[in-house]
């Protein structure tokens, strides 16, 4: 019950955040705005820009892929910031992120849903949700700063949880259910 609570507050808060974010959009070279996707469809995202990259994508249905590539050149202090919710069976999340202070926030409701994420850089932050049965998730963090929350809930699902850098954080991550998998990696290598 715990659980469902804090999801759908998360979820109330990622729609409030569009909501505000789609009132105050007065620069559309820094946004791009929430993408609704429908069954069977593919959607690829690419966004280089040496301002804020904001992303908002939500897909309903089942055998959606969402490819997002964010990337900061310079020594800007600018963000990537993704939002992104799955619905549904089968659906794919490739992310890449690379800057400062990235972040996302991925929701995946269903089954036999992957995701595969890549962020590279200094003080970035995620939280993932995977709700439903044999889910994958694939996280590689690169950078310092790092702050992360994982939550997966179901039967079957499966971590893989990769850090290189200095300071590493407390582990935030919970699974709940049966048959569950947990492969977590850390080095201090990187250095940038």
């Amino acid at each position: 019950m715990k659980t469902k609570l804090l999801i759908s507050l998360g979820v109330l808060a990622l729609l409030m955040c569009f909501t505000s974010l789609g009132q105050n959009s007065g620069n559309n070279e820094e946004n791009i705005w929430l993408q609704q996707l429908v069954r069977e469809y593919s959607y690829n995202v690419v966004l280089q820009n040496d301002l804020n990259n904001k992303a908002y994508v939500i897909q309903n249905g089942s055998g959606n892929n969402a490819i997002v590539n964010q990337k900061i050149t310079g020594n800007r202090y600018q963000s990537n910031v993704l939002y992104m919710i799955q619905q549904g069976n089968n659906n794919n999340g490739l992310v890449k992120q690379v800057g400062l202070g990235n972040e996302y926030n991925i929701y995946q409701f269903g089954s036999d849903n992957d995701l595969d994420l890549m962020t590279e850089g200094k003080r970035n932050k995620s939280t993932l949700f995977q709700i439903g049965n044999s889910n994958k998730i694939k996280q590689r963090l690169r950078g310092n700063e790092m702050d992360y929350f994982i939550l997966q809930e179901g039967i079957r699902n499966e971590l893989i949880h990769i850090e290189n850098g200095v300071k590493h954080p407390e582990y935030r991550i919970e699974q709940k259910g049966t048959g569950m998998k947990l492969i977590i990696e850390n080095s201090n290598i990187y250095r940038k």
